[in-house]
């Protein structure tokens, strides 16, 4: 976040800087401003619009892999749950990582 603010500090600094020093008259100056403005301000709208577009295409397979992912989840979360509220502490855990060394074949 605090990349965006420096990005936009230099922006404004930039722009104050090469308008006091811009070797045009005033009108001409502000004429030239409003163009760009309007033409950033198109850009934005055609990227917005596209951004929206993208989602609507993504968002059915962005849903379903969210639900996929709860419905795989929801019994690992359970078991663990369960075994905090009984203090069970002898069943085979979740997850087990291989011991270094052990099972390699020489």
């Amino acid at each position: 976040m605090a990349y965006i603010r420096g990005l936009r500090h230099g922006l404004a600094a930039g722009l104050a800087v090469g308008i006091l020093v811009a070797p045009r008259p005033g009108p001409e100056t502000r004429q030239r401003l409003a163009q760009g403005y309007r033409g950033v301000r198109a850009g934005a709208t055609r990227a917005g619009g596209g951004a929206v577009r993208t989602w609507q295409l993504i968002r059915p397979m962005a849903t379903g892999a969210a639900v996929g992912a709860a419905r795989l989840a929801g019994p690992v979360a359970h078991g663990l749950t369960r075994r905090l509220r009984t203090g069970d502490q002898d069943q085979e855990p979740f997850f087990s990582f291989p011991e270094p060394g052990g099972d390699q074949e020489r």
